[in-house]
């Protein structure tokens, strides 16, 4: 039996409010960023989307013609938090450089660090450590190459056995 295929909702977020919704041309061949303007001579639309607070309204351009503005600014808004996604990723997870180009390799690359996130984090918890993350994922690294106290213990005695030996005159040099 085949499990049931994904639905995609075309819901979207009733909260998002597009002021104004306009079909404009762009007059330039090249943009300010010294590339070719793909879309000179076509019309596309400039949707203006209130934010909260006191930023300044966002303005988007789409050549999608057949949603809404609404809709158009929600799933501006979805793909944002996909961004910001990305954005923690490179913060929490240090992932600055992708080791593969495919999507496996991406995708093998980000479980990779999410699960040694989760399970420094797991281990914090655990441990009930103070701090951040990356304190703690560094105070660990420390750990792991220092020597354990029970050597350091055994380390110390053998000194001190060979400095009693050198002044009980047993020791010959």
């Amino acid at each position: 039996m085949r499990p049931p295929a994904r639905q995609r909702s075309n819901k979207f977020d009733p909260t998002v409010q597009a002021e104004s919704d306009e079909v404009v041309r762009f007059n330039k061949k090249i943009l300010n960023t010294k590339r070719p303007n793909r879309y000179f001579g076509q019309d596309v639309r400039r949707i203006r989307v209130n934010r909260d607070g006191d930023k300044p309204d966002l303005i988007l351009i789409t050549n999608d013609f057949k949603r809404s503005a609404q809709q158009i600014a929600a799933l501006y808004k979805q793909r944002w938090q996909i961004e910001l996604f990305f954005k923690w990723i490179k913060q929490h997870l240090k992932l600055k450089h992708y080791f593969g180009c495919s999507e496996n390799a991406v995708r093998l690359q980000i479980y990779s660090a999410l699960l040694a996130f989760l399970l420094l984090h797991a281990y914090r918890r655990h441990s009930s450590a103070t701090g951040s993350i990356y304190e703690f994922a560094t105070q660990l690294a420390y750990s792991l190459f220092e020597r354990p106290a029970a050597m350091l213990k055994a380390a110390e005695r053998r000194r001190n056995q060979a400095k009693l030996r050198i002044a009980m005159g047993s020791l010959q040099l």
